[in-house]
């Protein structure tokens, strides 16, 4: 009967087949198909703004050119304060 003993040089062994494997990955693997991580969505939610501005609807009588509010789902006119730095 053989007894399987653990030695130092199947460890290291191990360890580096994981790191090349895992090292392989990262490289051959395209950045769109990597996961996102809680960083990236936290990112992704903070550069949403509530208000996009309507580029194809004219200002209304008012002057107030329209906007769509994403968190209502509706449109909504917002007066252009300064229209010359957007």
């Amino acid at each position: 009967m053989k007894v399987d003993k653990v030695s130092t040089a199947g460890v290291a062994n191990a360890a580096f087949g994981t790191t090349l494997v895992e090292l392989a990955k990262n490289i051959f693997t395209p950045g769109e198909n990597k996961p996102a991580t809680k960083g990236d969505i936290m990112k992704l939610a903070a550069s949403l703004k509530r208000y996009h501005k309507i580029k194809n609807l004219p200002p209304n009588l008012q002057r107030q050119v329209p906007h769509f509010d994403i968190e209502k789902s509706e449109v909504v006119y917002i007066d252009d304060v300064f229209p010359l730095l957007r």
